[in-house]
């Protein structure tokens, strides 16, 4: 893979020769070297801008110079894809302006303000991107300014909206831009050359709403009335956009010019809008000798752009990017190798770049942060340190919370290794091949589109299929995803779902529709290593049942994996280490106990109330029922293990099962983890009611929020969970998904999450499922031992006893778990409901 992800002052380095060569006469000269595509630019702006920063003098000719010299480097180094360095350069220039300014709302912040939405746009965020439009917007009204600069910011709303998909809302702010501008346009001398890119996205947004001839008049006007000599310049983004559109009407040879008329040396997001128009319309076309080069070089551009995107910003800055780039990368892929079976290698690669990525960042930070041995990397431990701290106010954890996020981004952007090594835990399908026998496979379930015109998708199952004995990776279409869905999704399965989704007739209609299509290829593989993709990682594919009738589990070796690259062969012998289990936590202990138990975790205190009948995640608005079986579960598990480790298990119960005992093995965790407990999924507007806790939690995005609303209940947890007021100082009780994935679990080989629906949470159709399981990954752990619905106390009891059993007596944590469930299936509990939630995740 090329490496084109090269910092700012190398550049200026490499360039500042021609610099010298570069006599500019005026403002314009320097911006049509910019937006040209030059570089003899950038060191005379990098001096300016270090001059205009240190002079005293700050009046409206130094604001209106400093302000104009940030502004080509931030055109600059987004047309070149350094998001960072354009971060940097707004952000140094707010920081500038609020030191030397007295008024907040001048005319050089708004338009700062209006720029921040442009990098925001940049990385496909359209939350920020209109969080900082509206507020902009604010300011140009309070001061009265209708400038062109209010234009822009208009032009910049409707383009947050079109990302979201809101065409209505992104129209009334488009066309309010256009009419302002052509009023500007018609009273002063604002060249018509600054508008052409509001008529051009006024023409995206007509198109969204499929008034084709009105879309195919603006983009005519932009490519009639703007010149074609800039790379950047509205007359190539029109010139795509109008290609979009003949594709769509069919009219693909007329696409296809237009397209191969866009320069190769145009911008970086130019050319992954032309690579990867160019791949649909080899699809339409049945252009098999063009396209494998078309979606390879579409790859190489979408790819070095997302690792790019990578290294410069922290997780929340880079989600609405690659919420949109994992997606698109897949359908593109998927589409084109389920026709031509010579892009089968490529868009395997892409699959695993696509579901990787952002697992393989938090890999690459912690081995940074463990290996680095700067202050950045010590700053970084000791913040995260009095982060786990009890004496932390609201505001100290939001202000450490903010320094761990820059610092992180600091270490990813500073470490030379930092690309190279997210590169090397993705993977690849040659890697993934090595570490397979013979007798072994990989399944990874994906999404394969199928397209009959441009705007008619049909959506199926597929999976690639690599075998240890074979050197060609196969891609199979199993299922239309409605029929297969249909069978099987349920936001929060009962006991009767659960019992009538694995009997025989259904189990059998399961196998039939995901697994059957790949027997033949798999006829002589004994062990499969598979990774599910969206709502499939919801189902207990070992429970299917066969061809021959019998359960997949028991005629197959079956390892659910999280990277398709990492298959993990199991040791002939557990090496036991350290130990700890929770269980049965005291939900109940008022607030006064819970900030005496935050501070000791040696005593057990309290009393717990018989419910043998009480669900591991039964969500009730009074809260959360006690859980006696959890402590019998506790002691006889730390008996079995004490047999064998009599210094390595400590136990926490009762009031001791506290939030605090969990954070405090951040960097120092157990070999085994074992909790035992209420889990939770907020996944409807039932449990979202009937939870204080979770309408008061609000996540900084999206998927943050996700993951928040799951987690696992601790000491004390009811009182947060209904609302009451934690001191200060003291854990709430509940440790949700996103607080779990902060940690640094990496020492642990194996979680036990003995509670109810640890392996549900928010369905992703790239990277799964938002939850625990995702949670205890990012924190490095190896496998995890999770439940796939809500799962009753005693025979969970009766499971673990058995499974740590079978696991001190030498099998592997596979093994201990399929004798474990055939227990429970020989003693009464056969019904799938009672056996079937247990999965091992590696």
């Amino acid at each position: 893979m090329p490496r084109i992800i090269i910092l700012l002052f190398t550049i200026i380095t490499a360039i500042i020769a021609h610099a010298q060569e570069f006599n500019p006469k005026s403002w314009e000269d320097i911006a049509n070297n910019i937006v040209s595509g030059g570089d003899d630019a950038v060191p005379l702006l990098m001096q300016f801008k270090d001059e205009l920063e240190a002079t005293p003098q700050w009046d409206d000719a130094a604001r209106e110079n400093y302000l104009t010299t940030v502004s080509l480097l931030v055109e600059y180094t987004s047309r070149k894809g350094w998001f960072k360095d354009e971060e940097s350069f707004l952000k140094d220039a707010m920081r500038n302006f609020n030191k030397r300014d007295s008024v907040a709302n001048n005319p050089y912040t708004r338009r700062l303000w209006v720029t921040m939405t442009r990098l925001q746009q940049d990385l496909g965020d359209p939350d920020a991107m209109l969080t900082y439009g509206h507020e902009a917007l604010k300011m140009y009204e309070s001061a009265q300014e209708y400038s062109y600069n209010y234009v822009m910011l208009l032009h910049n709303i409707a383009m947050g909206y079109l990302l979201k998909k809101d065409y209505l809302s992104a129209k009334l702010y488009i066309d309010e831009a256009v009419d302002e501008f052509l009023s500007l346009n018609s009273v002063s001398n604002i060249p018509w050359e600054w508008g052409v890119s509001f008529i051009n996205s006024q023409g995206m947004i007509e198109q969204e709403l499929e008034h084709y001839d009105s879309a195919i008049e603006k983009f005519e006007k932009v490519i009639e009335t703007s010149s074609s000599d800039a790379l950047s310049s509205p007359y190539w983004h029109a010139v795509n956009n109008l290609s979009v559109i003949y594709t769509k009407l069919g009219r693909y040879e007329e696409a296809k010019t237009l397209l191969e008329s866009i320069p190769e040396e145009a911008p970086l997001n130019l050319l992954n809008f032309k690579n990867q128009n160019l791949v649909i319309l080899d699809y339409f076309t049945n252009d098999a000798f063009h396209v494998g080069t078309h979606l390879l070089s579409h790859n190489n551009s979408q790819y070095l752009t997302a690792l790019n995107v990578a290294k410069a910003f922290s997780e929340t800055e880079r989600e609405g990017y690659f919420k949109t780039w994992g997606p698109e990368m897949i359908y593109v892929n998927n589409l084109i190798a389920n026709r031509y079976p010579e892009s089968i290698n490529d868009a395997f690669e892409a699959n695993l770049a696509s579901r990787s990525i952002e697992m393989a960042i938090s890999q690459t930070l912690r081995d940074i942060a463990k290996s680095d041995s700067t202050n950045l990397s010590h700053t970084l431990m000791l913040r995260r340190s009095e982060l786990l701290s009890k004496d932390n106010s609201t505001e100290k954890r939001d202000s450490l919370k903010r320094d761990i996020i820059d610092i992180e981004k600091e270490l990813l952007r500073t470490n030379p290794n930092t690309i190279q090594s997210i590169v090397n835990y993705i993977g690849s399908q040659t890697e993934a091949r090595k570490n397979l026998k013979d007798d072994e496979a990989i399944v990874l379930f994906c999404y394969v589109p199928e397209m009959n015109t441009p705007t008619e998708v049909k959506p199926y199952y597929g999976a690639y299929i690599i075998l240890g004995n074979d050197s060609v990776t196969h891609l199979i279409k199993l299922c239309d995803v409605d029929e297969v869905e249909d069978t099987f999704y349920n936001s929060n399965p009962s006991t009767e779902f659960i019992s009538n989704l694995y009997n025989e007739n259904n189990a059998a209609a399961l196998y039939q529709m995901i697994w059957s299509p790949i027997d033949d290829i798999l006829i002589d593989v004994k062990t499969i290593y598979y990774s599910t993709t969206g709502p499939l990682g919801q189902l207990n594919h070992e429970a299917f049942i066969d061809g021959n009738g019998k359960r997949l589990g028991h005629v197959r070796d079956m390892r659910l994996i999280s990277n398709p690259v990492r298959t993990v062969h199991d040791s002939p012998k557990n090496d036991f280490g350290d130990i700890v289990l929770f269980g049965s936590p005291s939900f109940n202990i008022s607030v006064k106990d819970m900030a005496e138990a935050s501070s000791k975790y040696n005593s057990y205190s309290g009393e717990e109330n018989v419910n043998m009948l009480a669900l591991r995640g039964e969500i009730l608005r009074d809260g959360w029922s006690l859980l006696p079986g959890t402590k019998e579960e506790i002691a006889t598990i730390s008996s079995i293990l004490l047999g064998i480790n009599q210094q390595g298990v400590k136990s926490y119960i009762g009031e001791d099962a506290t939030e605090e005992a969990v954070k405090a093995m951040s960097g120092n965790s157990p070999a085994i983890l074992h909790i035992a407990t209420h889990g939770f999924v907020i996944s409807n507007q039932i449990q979202y009611d009937g939870s204080a806790f979770a309408k008061s939690m609000t996540g900084i995005s999206g998927k943050n929020e996700y993951m928040l609303w799951s987690g696992l209940i601790l000491a004390g947890g009811n009182n947060t969970w209904t609302g009451k007021e934690i001191p200060h100082g003291v854990e709430d009780g509940i440790l949700t998904s996103d607080e779990i994935s902060r940690l640094d679990l990496s020492n642990t080989k194996l979680v036990v999450l003995s509670a109810c629906e640890t392996g549900r949470g928010h369905i992703d159709p790239v990277d799964g499922v938002w939850g625990l399981q995702r949670g205890f990954k990012l924190a490095g752990v190896q496998s995890i031992l999770m439940t796939l619905w809500k799962i009753p106390d005693a025979t969970t009891a009766m499971f673990m006893e058995h499974f740590y059993s079978e696991l001190v007596n030498g099998h592997t944590p596979r093994e201990s778990l399929h004798i474990a469930q055939q227990f429970l299936i020989d003693n009464g509990a056969s019904d799938p409901f009672y056996w079937a939630p247990f999965v091992i995740l590696d």
